[in-house]
């Protein structure tokens, strides 16, 4: 995904377009199915009319925490570069480190499970609240008679070393329910529904399109990142869907044709953990989805 220099907006996705229905928008079912470690690394948050998926890298450092940290701050900012900085400030002080994953909605959603994990642990602090804990300099020797460190520490210090990282994917619902304004970087992805039938995808809208090194969010970044943006009109939909989802499941989606990708839609919106569970399993073994966490949204009326 390319993104550009200043907020790139891209036009307004096709949707149907009529008559008007003033609607509110919740969240009613979360399926989650982690593959990295007993949580996995894709986090969520809701607000009113507002909802993210973060999905952290399991290359980095605490890919979890930053994920969270990061979907708190972008359903609580309107600007998603602004959430981003929020974001950081919060992680580097040591308060991005949510115990539990922050759903905003305590009620167990209609037709689905909450994955409801506790967050990896949060990276430790310096003095200063540094993001990471103070490392030697690479030219400094050891104290004298001080034991060589074990392989488990240089492991865990090149970790660090190389931070922490997440894609970013937030989506609102204007006040009557007329259209959503969504922001994205990396890979995460929105899929408007009406009913079973698919209208719009974004940021990606092709299987091909998806690949194992999506722009990611840094959480040791200072400078400003920048997001695709897109407007969608979803007031005239009869039956609207909007699900947020993570890569794997995102790009398995898309290769779907029309009527598979109905189908898979049904099946989605009546799955449960055991049932998302045994699909995966044979959908990897047949090698028509990578495995990897997955997460799926789906937001209604």
């Amino acid at each position: 995904m390319k993104d550009g220099r200043a907020s790139p907006e891209r036009p307004a996705l096709p949707c149907r377009r009529g008559r008007f229905l003033p609607r509110r928008f919740v969240l009613a079912s979360v399926l989650s199915l982690p593959r990295h470690g007993d949580s996995g690394e894709d986090r969520w948050a809701t607000a009113e009319n507002a909802w993210s998926l973060c999905d952290g890298a399991s290359e980095g450092y605490d890919g979890a925490g930053w994920a969270a940290a990061l979907a708190r701050a972008l359903v609580l900012h309107g600007d998603p570069r602004e959430a981003v900085s929020a974001a950081r400030r919060l992680y580097r002080a040591g308060l991005g480190a949510y115990a539990v994953q922050p759903n905003s909605d305590p009620a167990r959603p209609r037709g689905g499970v909450y994955a409801v994990q506790p967050n990896p642990p949060s990276p430790p602090i310096s003095p200063r609240g540094a993001a990471y804990a103070v490392q030697p300099n690479p030219g400094t020797s050891p104290a004298p008679g001080a034991p060589p460190p074990s392989a488990a520490a240089w492991l865990a210090e090149a970790s660090v070393a190389r931070g922490s990282f997440s894609t970013a994917l937030v989506v609102r619902v204007s006040r009557a329910g007329g259209f959503v304004r969504a922001y994205a970087r990396g890979d995460s992805a929105l899929f408007v529904r009406d009913g079973l039938e698919t209208l719009a995808a974004f940021p990606m809208d092709r299987a091909e399109d998806f690949n194992l090194t999506p722009d990611l969010i840094s959480a040791s970044g200072d400078g400003t990142d920048d997001f695709l943006a897109a407007t969608i009109p979803i007031g005239a939909l009869r039956r609207p869907v909007l699900c947020l989802a993570t890569d794997a499941l995102a790009a398995r989606i898309l290769g779907a044709a029309a009527r598979e990708r109905a189908e898979l839609w049904d099946f989605l919106d009546r799955a449960d953990a055991a049932d998302l569970d045994e699909w995966a399993r044979a959908e990897i073994a047949s090698r028509s989805l990578r495995e990897d966490d997955l997460t799926l949204l789906s937001v209604r009326p």
